[in-house]
């Protein structure tokens, strides 16, 4: 969304003049709370996220059946409150959540104190064998 403000001026001439002045650091993206919640449970869930820098894909994965450019909106919102670590490589974004983001999400989410992220948790003896 673009937002114009129009200021009437006065030039040198005494002519009424206009200027246009467009704020793009204002745009805005609105997105269902639905798919915000389903983006932040997963990211909560697996402690990562994926995502392939294509403004254009239909879904994200499997996993998050979502527009890839909401997913990749909400991590680079994200990132900007440093709720997550960004990695870009070879067109690819790596979002690594951070001890603020588990926090932020465990609040939002209104999740107990004692679920954790899978990165955050430890290997059980099974597993290793």
């Amino acid at each position: 969304i673009l937002r114009a403000v129009y200021t009437p001026t006065l030039n040198s001439t005494r002519r009424l003049s206009a200027t246009f002045k467009t704020n793009t650091n204002s745009l805005n993206m609105f997105i269902v709370k639905k798919n915000r919640i389903q983006v932040y449970s997963y990211l909560f869930k697996e402690g990562v996220l994926v995502v392939k820098k294509d403004k254009y894909g239909e879904k994200h994965s499997d996993e998050l059946n979502l527009p890839n450019l909401e997913v990749m909106m909400l991590l680079r919102s994200f990132a900007s409150k440093g709720y997550v670590k960004e990695v870009f490589n070879w067109q690819w974004y790596y979002y690594y959540l951070t001890n603020e983001g588990i926090e932020y999400l465990r609040e939002y989410l209104a999740l107990p104190a004692d679920i954790v992220p899978a990165t955050l948790k430890k290997a059980t003896a099974a597993a290793a064998v």
